[in-house]
This record gives C-alpha cells, sequence and structure tokens, in this order.
C-alpha cells in the first residue's frame, strides 16, 4: 500500500512538471507574433493562421493520444510528444518560409501539446489514483498546468529580449527536451485494486471457458459412443 502510494505521488509529481512545462511553453506564443512577422515580412496572418491551427490539431488529436496512452502506456506518448514539441520549437524558429512555419509551429507542436497535456496526464493520474483521491489529484495537475503559463511567461519574454525570436525559440526547444526525461520516468500503472479486478475476471473467464470445453467434450462423446458410463464427468476435466 505504502508502495503505491509513492509511485501515485511520483506520478502527481512528474505529472505536474510536464504539463506545467508544456503549457508554459505554449502560453508565450503570443510574443512572438510582432517580432516574427516584422522581421520575415509576412504580416500577422501567416503567424496567427499557424496558430490557429495549433489549436485546432491540437484538440482534434486528443481522443487519439489518450487511447494510445491507455493502450501503450503514457510514458511512450509523453515522450514522442516531447520530442515533437522540441522539434517544432526548433524548426519555428529556423523558417523562413510561410510553410514551415504552419508545419512547425501548427501541426508539430500541436501534435506536441496533444501527448504532453491534458488528455494523456489527466488519464495517467487517474488511473494510479485511487477513487477517492482521484478528483484531488487531477485537481493538483490542471493547477499545475495553469502556474506554468503564469510562472513561465517572463522567462519568455525575458528570453526574447535577450536573445531575439530565433535564439529564443531554440532555448525554448532545449527546455521542451525537459519533457522528455521526465515522460520516461512517468510510469502509469493500474492501482492494486485494478490489478485485483482483472486478475479476478481473467480466473473467472478462464474457468468458463474450461466448463465449456468440457462441456462440448462430453456431448461429443455421447454423440459417439452412445452412452453416459463411456463418458467421463465435466468435472474430472476441470482443472
Amino acid at each position: 500500500m505504502a508502495l503505491i502510494r509513492r509511485h501515485s505521488l511520483l506520478l502527481i509529481i512528474l505529472g505536474s512538471l510536464v504539463i506545467s512545462t508544456a503549457m508554459g511553453l505554449r502560453h508565450g506564443f503570443g510574443l512572438f507574433m510582432e517580432p516574427l512577422s516584422s522581421e520575415l515580412g509576412w504580416g500577422r496572418g501567416v503567424f496567427a493562421f499557424a496558430l490557429a491551427l495549433q489549436n485546432l490539431v491540437w484538440g482534434l488529436s486528443q481522443p487519439f493520444t489518450g487511447a494510445l496512452a491507455d493502450r501503450f502506456g503514457a510514458a511512450r506518448i509523453i515522450v514522442v510528444g516531447g520530442l515533437l514539441y522540441a522539434l517544432g520549437l526548433l524548426f519555428m524558429s529556423l523558417s523562413t518560409s510561410a510553410l514551415g512555419m504552419t508545419v512547425s509551429a501548427g501541426l508539430l507542436i500541436g501534435l506536441g501539446l496533444s501527448g504532453t497535456t491534458f488528455s494523456v496526464i489527466l488519464g495517467a493520474v487517474g488511473r494510479a489514483v485511487a477513487p477517492e483521491k482521484r478528483s484531488m489529484a487531477m485537481g493538483i495537475v490542471s493547477a499545475a498546468g495553469s502556474f506554468g503559463q503564469f510562472a513561465m511567461l517572463p522567462g519568455t519574454l525575458g528570453l526574447l529580449e535577450w536573445l531575439g525570436w530565433a535564439a529564443a525559440l531554440m532555448a525554448m526547444a532545449a527546455i521542451a527536451t525537459i519533457i522528455i526525461p521526465l515522460g520516461a520516468m512517468l510510469r502509469d500503472k493500474p492501482s492494486a485494486k485494478t490489478t485485483a479486478d482483472l486478475s479476478l475476471k481473467r480466473r473467472s473467464t478462464k474457468q468458463q471457458a474450461k466448463r465449456l470445453l468440457a462441456t462440448l467434450f462430453r456431448l461429443l462423446c455421447l454423440r459417439l459412443s452412445g452412452g453416459f458410463h463411456r463418458c467421463p464427468p465435466p468435472w474430472l476435466l476441470i482443472r
């Protein structure tokens, strides 16, 4: 029981750090519109379209990333999401065309956000925490995402003023790589109750299958031999 509590606490801490970093980096994108659009001569429409596509991709892909996390575990999805997030920021800093900005800031970062935010993190926390504490745990993780938006915005502004928009995005890409090791450590496992329930269901299903096979075997034996005394009773076939 103590081991399960420690694992749940560790998962909440790691999930909070991941979602705080992902949401905090995203919250500063609006600061880049003016310097980036002015220097590259695109106008604001290109950058605004890329961010709109990012939100669309993020929202539409969340059910799929959540389902993949349920099937393969949150750690793998967060690692892939963190990698896409960092690559999106890096390619965004190197973009010199509207297409490059759309693919990097829109598609890659949108997919990265989907794999490192609410659908994956909250699902992992919900699976690991006891039902009576699930609401509080999810509230803590969600609050961490909001805190990240508040806490990282001044740092993003400082990087932008100090390094310029391209180097600031590279620095943000380096920060985003922190998500990868954090996600790798976020090993979500079913709770002890869930594991016990699954084990009982497997045993019950196995016994039912054995009974069905024994009954079918006895019916076949009766059909071929024509007598009850020549066929073993069903309980001798079930071990």
